[in-house]
């Protein structure tokens, strides 16, 4: 929303992307995801991740990420993100949109979207990118002051 924006006036003369890849292309979901759309189904495992049970029961295992995905997305952002957001981006990729000077702000340990692909594509575009050490794939979450001095010198005009 904000690319296109600075597409349409001249009063957005900068913009930052914080843990978003230009498209889906090489981005990792968790296993099952697509049942976070399935209608009816959905809802059944939305509550059954959250319930504590399960959540114990699946604490040591490679699925207690997965079930605290499905049990923290409702599926109208399920939907969103995997169906309309991924249309979007393939008819029309971030890199593709940058007008303005932008930061793209990315973590190195992102579990959906591969950061140095993402560096490089966005690099390529002409954005500035800072991948941050041991961040998610949320900085702003796990690394909020970082993520806040980026933010604070790149409205400051400064780049480093």
């Amino acid at each position: 929303m904000v690319l296109e924006l600075a597409a349409r006036t001249s009063a957005v003369t900068r913009t930052v992307l914080i843990g978003q890849a230009p498209d889906y292309r090489h981005a990792t979901f968790p296993p099952g995801h697509g049942l976070l759309v399935a209608p009816g189904v959905s809802t059944a495992l939305r509550s059954l991740a959250a319930s504590p049970v399960v959540a114990s029961a699946l604490r040591r295992t490679s699925l207690h990420r997965t079930r605290a995905d499905f049990a923290a997305t409702s599926p109208r952002m399920a939907r969103v993100v995997l169906t309309e957001r991924r249309q979007q981006l393939a008819e029309r990729p971030l890199d593709k949109q940058l007008r303005v000077p932008t930061l793209v702000i990315l973590g190195s340990r992102d579990r959906l979207y591969d950061p140095v692909s993402t560096a490089a594509r966005y690099r390529a575009a002409g954005a500035r990118v800072a991948v941050l050490p041991g961040a998610g794939h949320s900085p702003f979450a796990s690394h909020p002051a970082r993520v806040a001095e980026l933010l604070a010198s790149w409205a400051l005009g400064r780049t480093g």
